[in-house]
């Protein structure tokens, strides 16, 4: 019988029902496919190997490099023009693909059923459909050729894939467009993964609920260590031989923002667990001191040590985070390539400062050639590379240990906090008159032939490039960078924040003995704003938020508006009432006005200034081409092989 279909709604009611079918069938169904429709099974010696399954969105069909694998049951369509159905047909086949490479790489194991992972009764499970070639290597490759608009609204389809590689046919071909209007996270045009911490599956950020967001407490753990000591051995539970984990302390703008903003971290796979004493073994050794007092906030997290493991507020003492488990799993290796982002016309939200994609919960990922018409936004990542590729706005922000810009483009570039490394090579950073461009990296390394543009404002004290205030710098280094002005004598080249001062004695700040000797202490109370919860930590512009976000270890002092050369912080910790910063080098004395370093050396080599104004003369050196309000604090500059005028 031939079955001729018109109205849109019989169309899509059928697309849903084979969908729904595709999504929901049982592992037993998906082991009693016909041979016909399977590949002979390989040699045992090649069953463990990963294999490549490639599909194309736009026709349905699937390859595999071993083996075979189904078509999508509907593909999806292009048009600049499309109707609600056929943007509900793109959702169904966005769906279906995501099934399907779930069911490719997520096997049964303990705790999880396998296969695709679905909602039961307020619930998440696997559905138990998971295929028989099924391995958290295989790869999976989405390819969309060359489309003049693809429109849909469920932005999740490379979710909860271990190793996805999305590639278009270059962003002036491939054209996509999220048309959802629900909520940020959804409207966006898409999301590489959960993230590491607050999504529904680490528990409700929220005080009404228990939270393992934030992971679990460990024991001080020191730089070269391969094994952190849970603080409570029940704990090892919670951990996976052979999955990643985030080490992690220190919180440098308290719970102010989120994710929580470390300045130490290191990423590490599980390679054995004690569960008697709760001692965790690691793959790599830590890049970093993580210790355990560390100053910490209790502004924001409510829950009570009695029913959570976390502790009231314990965010920045030493911990670890199970950012990988058979339910959650991260994302190992991600690549997006070739695609023009449109921007959100129906979100709530829509700004040229949101609508991108967000490159998030994933170990490393890279992307090249694509176009975004409004922003990029990445964090939670441990190696993240982009090239040749523009956007709007782009706040590299919060937990990635290197990310590595390479001829990009963009008119606004700023945030850069939270990470280890931020490597800009080429490109051009602040443009159309009215960009900036700001870093608060550990470290900051602009080169390559980067043309930096944002003060060519033409009015206004505008800098090429803003030393951020949302933590700690060490070092910052330009070599062979074009930095250009518009003249305007408020303009500089790099602007270097002097960082806030406070008097000792003032409330607040008292001087102690501490490790280094006596009058080498200064305690800063939590509790000035907050006397009764002592929570000041969550309070922007704070005493205590303040200098646990611009000083470090490492930072050199200034008392009385000059540099004390060879005296520097040993370290930062903290208790319940105080943040403790200890000195070495001098002692200190009530009535001192004293800060210290946010950044801590810059260099600035073979670069070229134009129209800086300022008085910026960059052959002579670094005065007036570097900005420092309320004096120079940077204790180390290196100013060599510049020009220009």
């Amino acid at each position: 019988m031939k079955m001729t279909l018109h109205a849109p709604g019989v169309v899509l009611a059928l697309a849903m029902a084979i969908v729904l079918a595709w999504e929901q069938h049982a592992a037993v169904a998906a082991a009693a496919v016909q041979p016909s429709t399977r590949a002979v099974q390989p040699h045992a010696a090649d069953r463990t190997a990963p294999i490549t399954f490639t599909y194309d969105l736009l026709t349905g069909r699937c390859t595999a490099s071993r083996g075979t694998c189904r078509s999508l049951p509907i593909h999806a369509v292009c048009g600049t023009s499309l109707t609600p159905t056929q943007i509900w047909r793109n959702d169904l086949a966005l769906r279906s693909f995501n099934a399907e490479a779930q069911r490719h790489t997520r096997p049964a194991e303990p705790g999880y059923a396998g296969g695709n992972y679905i909602s039961v009764g307020g619930g998440w499970r696997g559905a138990g459909d998971a295929y028989p070639d099924a391995s958290i290597d295989n790869r999976i490759v989405l390819q969309i050729a060359a489309c003049n608009k693809l429109q849909y609204t469920w932005n999740s389809f490379t979710m909860l894939i271990r190793n996805i590689k999305v590639v278009g046919a270059g962003s002036g071909a491939t054209i996509l467009q999220n048309v959802n209007a629900q909520y940020f996270h959804y409207d966006v045009a898409g999301r590489t993964n959960y993230d590491f911490f607050g999504d529904s599956f680490y528990g409700v950020f929220d005080h009404r609920y228990p939270t393992d967001a934030y992971g679990y407490l460990i024991d001080t753990a020191r730089a070269g260590a391969r094994r952190v000591t849970l603080k409570s051995p029940a704990d090892a539970r919670n951990f996976y031989v052979g999955r990643w984990v985030l080490v992690m302390s220190y919180i440098q703008d308290s719970m102010g923002s989120y994710p929580p903003n470390m300045r130490y971290y290191d990423f590490a796979k599980v390679t054995a667990i004690d569960p008697a004493t709760g001692v965790i073994d690691l793959d790599t050794p830590l890049a970093f001191d993580h210790l355990a007092t560390r100053p910490y906030s209790g502004a924001t997290l409510y829950t009570a040590a009695s029913r959570s493991p976390i502790g009231e507020g314990q965010v920045g003492p030493a911990r670890i985070v199970n950012i990988d488990t058979p339910v959650k799993p991260v994302t190992e290796n991600f690549e997006l390539d070739g695609i023009h982002f449109l921007r959100n016309p129906r979100s709530p939200f829509l700004n040229r400062y949101s609508d991108g994609w967000e490159f998030a919960g994933a170990i490393d990922a890279r992307g090249n050639d694509l176009v975004f018409d409004g922003a990029l936004d990445t964090g939670e990542m441990r190696d993240f590379t982009l090239t040749n590729s523009s956007a709007f706005y782009e706040e590299a922000d919060k937990i990635i240990a290197k990310a590595t810009y390479v001829n990009d483009t963009f008119v606004n570039s700023l945030l850069h906090s939270g990470q280890l490394v931020w490597h800009a090579s080429g490109g051009r950073y602040g443009g159309d008159g009215a960009g900036r461009l700001s870093c608060a990296a550990l470290n900051c390394i602009i080169d390559g032939g980067a043309v930096l543009t944002a003060a060519e404002r033409p009015t206004g004290p505008q800098p090429d490039m803003e030393l951020d205030r949302v933590g700690l710098t060490d070092h910052v280094s330009f070599d062979d960078v074009t930095f250009k002005g518009s003249g305007a004598p408020g303009n500089a080249a790099i602007d270097a924040w002097a960082g806030f001062a406070y008097t000792i004695g003032a409330p607040g700040l008292a001087l102690q003995s501490g490790p280094n000797g006596p009058n080498t202490r200064l305690a800063v109370s939590k509790c000035v704003k907050d006397p009764r919860g002592c929570g000041d930590m969550g309070y922007p512009g704070t005493m205590a938020q303040r200098v646990t976000s611009d000083w470090g270890d490492g930072s050199t002092l200034v008392r009385n508006g000059a540099l004390v050369r060879g005296a520097t912080v040993t370290s930062i910790t903290g208790d319940a009432r105080n943040i403790y910063i200890d000195v070495k080098g001098a002692t200190l004395a009530d009535g001192d006005r004293v800060y210290f370093s946010r950044v801590n050396s810059v260099n600035v080599t073979n670069s070229t200034f134009v129209g800086i104004g300022n008085t910026c003369h960059p052959a002579a050196g670094p005065d007036g081409c570097i900005r420092y309000p309320g004096g120079k604090n940077i204790p180390h500059i290196v100013w060599s092989g510049n020009g220009g005028a």
